[in-house]
């Protein structure tokens, strides 16, 4: 017979025993549960702006951003008002003048507006298209320079009646060029269609997720070869486009909305 005092000595280990199983069983369960996924970071909003009317009919007013409270945003609804200004002032010196004009990525980081514009001032009426993209953090327009590095790269700006420079409008980018020749739409009679230091125009669309890409300033004769390509991201980051604006482009790609922006090159 197992003295009392024997057998609660036995007991208590016994109880310990199975509290060290009990406690094993439990760790490894716990170690082998699946872990949850960290949850994917919430898509940033879009922009809002102001809803705006027609300046007259056929001329769409340039957006404004509904939220004023920064300097940078100040400066780029100032810039709208000032490219107000002067389509009226063209639709007053022109037998005729229209602009359209759709926004393409709303933030973060960068806001694009894409601009259409058609008029008669002289011997044939004449097309345009064009981009305003504004840097959010200074509401400066981007220069394309700095955000593109590659051999040969400069601005372009056309030269006004007065013969001066305006503001940078294009991107000269030899490499550019080169894969701009590869796209189907560009074969035939358009390769021919390009000058060495042929522009290019850039614009960044969100609902792609893509950098469209389009020949500027050709002649009136060759104006329909000014046919519209996009790069993927990838092909971008290999012509040497800036890693922080296409991560800006992706993040502009999931936004809420984004569908439902314009794609004006497609």
């Amino acid at each position: 017979m197992i003295p009392a005092k024997k057998f609660k000595s036995v007991m208590v280990a016994g109880v310990c025993m199975l509290a060290v199983i009990l406690g094993c069983k439990k760790t490894a369960a716990a170690s082998a549960a699946p872990t949850a996924a960290a949850s994917p970071a919430p898509a940033p909003a879009a922009l809002a702006l102001v809803a705006t009317k027609p300046l007259k009919k056929g001329i769409d007013a340039m957006p404004e951003l509904a939220d004023a409270s920064t300097p940078a945003a100040q400066k780029i609804n100032a810039a709208m008002k000032s490219s107000d200004g002067a389509a009226l002032s063209m639709l007053k010196d022109c037998k005729s003048y229209q602009r359209s004009v759709q926004p393409t990525m709303l933030g973060p980081g960068y806001f694009s507006v894409w601009v259409n514009e058609s008029w008669d001032c002289g011997a044939y009426p004449n097309v345009s298209i064009s981009v305003r993209v504004f840097d959010l953090n200074t509401g400066d327009a981007v220069d394309w320079t700095k955000l593109v590095s590659g051999a040969g790269v400069k601005s372009f700006s056309d030269s006004g009646a007065d013969g001066k420079q305006g503001a940078p409008l294009a991107l000269v980018y030899p490499a550019l060029k080169a894969i701009y020749l590869k796209d189907p739409d560009n074969a035939g009679d358009c390769q021919t269609a390009y000058d060495d230091d042929q522009s290019f125009v850039i614009w960044p669309e969100a609902k792609s997720g893509t950098l469209q890409v389009q020949a500027f300033d050709l002649p009136h004769v060759t104006q329909a070869c000014a046919n519209t390509m996009a790069l993927t991201s990838d092909q971008a980051k290999s012509l040497g486009f800036n890693a922080d604006f296409l991560k800006a482009l992706a993040a502009a790609h999931q936004q809420p909305g984004a569908n439902k922006l314009a794609a004006p090159g497609n």
